[in-house]
């Protein structure tokens, strides 16, 4: 069973796939071009995470 994220792990998996996605990984989500702009890493992080293509794992105890 899925437990529905908070907002503090979901703004901590947000920031960390922003985070790769400013370095140059590939957007999981269809896209016309590779992202530009911080904010727009940030939009696509939070896109990727909707759609469940969010190539993070999440351990929990």
């Amino acid at each position: 069973m899925i437990k529905k994220l908070n907002k503090f792990e979901k703004c901590r998996l947000l920031s960390a796939r922003a985070g790769e996605l400013v370095e140059g990984d590939e957007p999981n989500v269809e896209t016309e071009e590779g992202p530009r702009l911080t904010k727009e890493c940030a939009k696509l992080a939070d896109q990727e995470l909707a759609e469940g293509k969010l190539d993070l794992e999440i351990y929990r105890k």
